[in-house]
């Protein structure tokens, strides 16, 4: 693929499945992106895989909710966003 096509074509996808993802996938996939490149070769990053769905979604809700206190200029479509019923930070 081409990279403008790959470009022009991009998505985001949200529709995932209920099924683990076994280790070995998850440490291949962040052995590949330890290999991307860094400005000045710091690498900077930091990676954590949690598949534990009810810890996500307590991190999602204990990340809401600190927002909501703390963050007084979130603007005010981010803090509709927040405020929403039922909205998850982690989609």
């Amino acid at each position: 693929m081409e990279l403008m096509e790959a470009l022009r074509n991009r998505r985001a996808v949200r529709d995932f499945k209920e099924e683990q993802i076994d280790r070995s996938t998850i440490e291949g996939l962040i052995s590949a992106a330890i290999l991307a490149p860094s400005s000045m070769n710091l690498q900077p990053w930091a990676f954590a895989a949690v598949p534990d769905r009810e810890r996500i979604e307590s991190y999602g809700a204990r990340a809401r909710a600190w927002l909501l206190e703390n963050a007084d200029d979130l603007g005010r479509e981010a803090r509709t966003l927040l405020e929403r019923p039922g909205f998850s930070i982690f989609h």
